[in-house]
């Protein structure tokens, strides 16, 4: 098995367009990384680099101590696993898991050997000699991981694998491949677009957004500390909601102006901004989830709510029925807020509400860079005075 190690990686196609820029990353032995992001981002790009598929415009990538950017793609002891399952159809399962095996000339004992082991653990005995076209999605989409097991590699790369799958199939199936990853004991390197899927099997989150790399940690660390707006927004449904706020001194500590309504800011937090530059007038993105808000009717006081925590005035449009808990979707000052609360809850589309306003959960973003205010070593407040100067 083997850990991987890029070093500046960047990926320019003909006409300077350029997919991935000075990624730099290491990849732990054993790990199950997710690259995850919109469509676009360089997440697959980055994929094909590490299989071989692309060139490396620029950087170095090493697999165990190796440098493999003029390795072939075959001679880098790894396994790809597509999102379109790749399978050849005039073959069976069995033969299509020991393709690659005959390729390599391997002895016929040694390729039965290997093939039955990846059946027994995909559950795919029964279905050996089927051809594809006899299979479910899930399935062929087993099949293709077989394949890429029986090669024993030292490194698993997937592209986005269950996206051609129904709901319920995909929850099963990210079930299942973490449980492989777990059984394998070797370095899965995932790619999607879909966030709950990163969440949910990746021991670390990679977020890119247009060939850059906005933050890599734990999917709940990411969830609880994002590095800026982005990492905030793309990471966690519903996705995070964003409030254009300005900062006001008050007898009481820092204030979040949001139109006419100052939003107390925890003394903790107020004093983290203020060593930040955040001062009287300076501007912020606020984001704060569904669940740190909470709803309550104007007339009776549902749910209850602690009188230090601010509020702000609504109009509920729509609710969105979850079984367990309810999203409502609010309109607060032309933008749309979205508050999580239990089924008891029963508002009503055209009915005024108050928001409560968690801001001890809160986060607040630069307004032009989209950085988190209170990560280490960053000062993005920007005053007034200093907008209207033209200095910025």
């Amino acid at each position: 098995m083997a850990g991987l190690l890029l070093k500046n990686i960047s990926k320019t196609y003909p006409g300077q367009v350029t997919a991935v820029r000075n990624l730099s990353l290491e990849i732990q032995d054993k790990e199950f990384l997710v690259l995850v992001g919109p469509s676009g981002c360089g997440k697959t790009t980055t994929l094909r680099m590490i299989a071989g598929l692309e060139d490396i415009s620029a950087g170095e990538l090493y697999i165990g101590d190796r440098l493999v950017n003029d390795i072939p793609p075959k001679d880098r002891d790894i396994a790809m696993v597509f999102q379109n399952y790749a399978l050849y159809p005039h073959l069976s399962v069995y033969d299509n898991m020991a393709f690659g095996l005959k390729l390599r000339k391997m002895p016929k004992g040694e390729i039965r050997q290997n093939v039955l082991e990846a059946a027994r653990i995909l559950d795919l005995e029964d279905l050996l000699g089927r051809k594809p076209k006899e299979l479910s999605g899930g399935q062929r989409q087993r099949v293709a991981l077989g394949r890429a097991m029986v090669r024993k590699p030292q490194v698993f790369l997937m592209d986005e694998p269950l996206s051609n799958l129904d709901a319920q199939l995909r929850t099963q199936m990210r079930i299942e491949t973490a449980r492989l990853h777990k059984k394998l004991a070797t370095t899965f390197i995932y790619v999607t677009h879909d966030q709950t899927e990163a969440m949910t099997m990746g021991t670390r989150i990679v977020v890119m957004k247009e060939g850059l790399v906005q933050q890599v940690d734990t999917s709940q660390h990411i969830y609880n500390h994002p590095a800026n707006r982005f990492a905030a927004g793309f990471i966690g449904n519903p996705r995070m909601n964003f409030l254009e706020v300005s900062f006001k001194e008050q007898k009481n500590g820092l204030c979040a102006g949001l139109g006419g309504v100052l939003l107390s800011v925890p003394p903790v937090r107020g004093a983290a901004l203020r060593a930040k530059g955040c001062r009287q007038g300076g501007k912020a993105i606020l984001g704060i989830r569904a669940e740190h808000l909470a709803l309550r009717p104007l007339e009776g006081r549902f749910p209850a709510c602690p009188p230090e925590l601010p509020l702000v005035r609504g109009r509920l449009e729509f609710t969105e029925l979850r079984g367990a808990e309810n999203y409502h979707y609010v309109t607060v000052q032309g933008r749309e807020v979205v508050v999580r609360a239990q089924p008891e809850y029963r508002g009503e589309a055209g009915q005024e509400v108050e928001i409560v306003f968690n801001l001890a959960q809160a986060h607040f973003f630069a307004p032009e860079s989209g950085v988190n205010m209170e990560a280490e070593g960053q000062e993005h407040c920007v005053s007034r005075e200093q907008m209207d100067s033209g200095l910025m």
